[in-house]
Formats: C-alpha cells, structure tokens, sequence
C-alpha cells in the first residue's frame, strides 16, 4: 500500500490540545495529555499507515513518543513546510482543523519523511543538560548587565549574589555534561572526533551532540545543512546572486557559527569606509562579489573618486565610488 493510497492522519498541536484530521475529515479535539492520545488512539482506524505530527518542541514529544510506542509509523514535520504547501493549494486561511487537513494532506504526497525515532536517554539528558546550562549563563548575562547599570549599593550586593551563585550553577552542569559523555562510548568517540577540529571545544561538541544527532549518519552536506552553514544558489537567467545560508532551527548555531561569523564580518567592514559602507546598497555588493566583475574593479579602483561623500546617496549601483569597492577586491584577492 502507497502513501497515495494509504490513510494518513495529521495533528496540529497545541499546548493543551490535539487538532487531528484524516485526509479532509476532521477527527475531533483530543487532550495533549496520556489520556488524550490514549483516547486518540481508539478513534484511529487501523488502516492508518502514518501519523503525521507537526513539531512543536516539547508539545508535540509526548504524541510522538506515545503513539511511535503503540506501533504507529510517526513523522514529525516542520509547520513552515506545511504552511508553504497550504498556499501552494491557495489556501491562505488559517485554523486548527485546517493546520491538521494540511498536515495530513502534506504527508500523504511527502513519500520520503523520515519516521521519528525517540533519541536515547543518554542524549535526552546531555540535551536537557546543555539547554539548561545556556539557560543559566543568559540569566547570568542579564545580571551582569544589571549590576553594570545598577548605582544603589543594596541592589548591588544582591545582584552580585545572583551572578555568583548562577556561575556555580553553570560550574556544576558543565561538569554533569562532561560526565554524561564520559560514561558514553558512543559520546565520547563523537567528542573526541569533535575536539580534534582546530575551533571545536568540548562545550561546542557537547551543544553539537546535543542538538545534532545525525552527526555520523548523515554525509557531509546533508549536516552542513542542518546546521545552517550550507550556502545555497540564488540565480536567475543572467544574474547571478551572492550565495546565502537558512537559518538553522536549533540553537548550536549560538554555540560555534555565531562568533566565527562575527569576527570574520567584522574584519571584512574595517576594510570599507564608513561613509561608503553605510550606503553602499545590496545590489553594488552583489557586483563586489560576483567573479565576472573582478577585472573592472581591479582597474576603477585604481582611479580617484570624482564625486564628495555628500553626493553618494544620489548614485545608483552602476556608478557607486570606487572607493566603496577596496574592501571586497581587498578581500577577494
């Protein structure tokens, strides 16, 4: 039996309800809770050759975990994905019985989802671990902060206190993380592979093994991607854009890309003056970049620029300053 042929049912979840529907048939509103979905999983006809749950964090856990246990074949999708394919049908409204006729129309023409697996407890508790920690070092921030614009001396030793205890706290989980992994084979080979990068410490792994479980299962591009630092084409015709990368879904983008990418934008701007940074237009750095234009700027940035700073808000993309193109030939070269 083909996914076209086969009965898909999908869930829209809430915080405290389950929206399911199968096909165009709307099944009814279940409790987001065990008694709920056990009262779901009567309703099911037996049929059903995949369940299709849109990933809500820590809400839509316990419907995949539940029905994956009872024998189902469980998906867990992205809402972006099936809002784009609601409006690819022209169906711009928006409701729970909608979301899940969506969800369960998506699964029905998405042959390849990936069924979900309920990761081991180790790596349940190392993510628990590392998201808690990240948690404690953002208050930590916070009090800094407070305490650095704080002048009464009252709130200042209480805050001082706030900030030493949260060090403790973060002291201690980064030490439970390290224990975890050193009592995981399977850990502590990842990590030792990690850390062997020029860059990568043990706290960046442990946020990669966290958050990345298919790290080793997947090829070197299927992860790049998933971690956010895979450049994509933005091409049409003749133009030829600058390559960008999607945002990543999950937070090791704050463990390791951030502050590479930081620094290297930072050094990149120091090369370009500020006046012609600040206006320099989407467009002009597209031609900075792009290979075919290399040999023009080699030769125009050579000449004195004819025009003030005052005038380069009225130039348009094809006759900027050349003065504004020394940082990205500099670069480039």
């Amino acid at each position: 039996m083909t996914l076209s042929t086969a009965v898909c049912v999908g869930i829209d979840v809430s915080k405290g309800q389950l929206e399911v529907a199968i096909g165009q048939s709307l099944v009814g509103s279940f409790d987001n809770t065990s008694a709920g979905i056990t009262r779901l999983r009567s309703r099911l006809p037996r049929e059903v050759s995949l369940v299709v749950i849109e990933a809500t964090g820590c809400y839509s856990a316990l419907a995949a975990r539940e029905l994956t246990a009872a024998g189902y074949r469980v998906a867990v999708v992205q809402p972006g994905r099936v809002r784009q394919y609601a409006r690819s049908q022209g169906l711009l409204a928006k409701t729970d019985g909608i979301d899940a006729r969506m969800i369960a129309q998506y699964g029905e023409h998405s042959p390849g989802l990936r069924t979900y697996q309920e990761p081991p407890a180790v790596r349940q508790r190392l993510r628990a671990l590392v998201d808690r920690r990240d948690q404690v070092v953002e208050d930590r921030v916070r009090e800094e902060n407070r305490l650095e614009a704080c002048t009464d001396d009252l709130v200042r030793k209480s805050l001082r206190a706030s900030v030493a205890r949260l060090r403790r706290q973060a002291a201690t989980l980064e030490r439970q993380i390290k224990q975890v992994i050193a009592a995981d084979h399977d850990l502590t080979t990842q990590a030792d592979i990690l850390t062997s990068q020029r860059g990568v410490g043990s706290l960046t792994a442990a946020h990669l093994m966290a958050h990345l479980p298919e790290l080793g299962h997947v090829n070197r591009q299927e992860i790049a991607a998933l971690a956010g630092v895979a450049p994509y084409n933005r091409d049409s015709g003749q133009y030829r854009g600058s390559r960008f990368r999607r945002q990543a879904t999950r937070p090791h983008r704050h463990a390791h890309g951030r502050h590479h990418r930081h620094a290297l934008r930072s050094r990149h701007d120091q090369r370009l003056p500020t006046p012609h940074r600040t206006r320099q237009t989407r467009q002009s750095r597209h031609r900075c970049h792009h290979p075919q234009n290399a040999d023009e700027i080699k030769h125009t940035r050579r000449r004195a620029p004819t025009t003030t700073p005052q005038a380069h808000r009225h130039l348009t993309p094809t006759n900027q300053p050349t003065t504004a193109r020394r940082g990205p030939t500099a670069h480039g070269e």
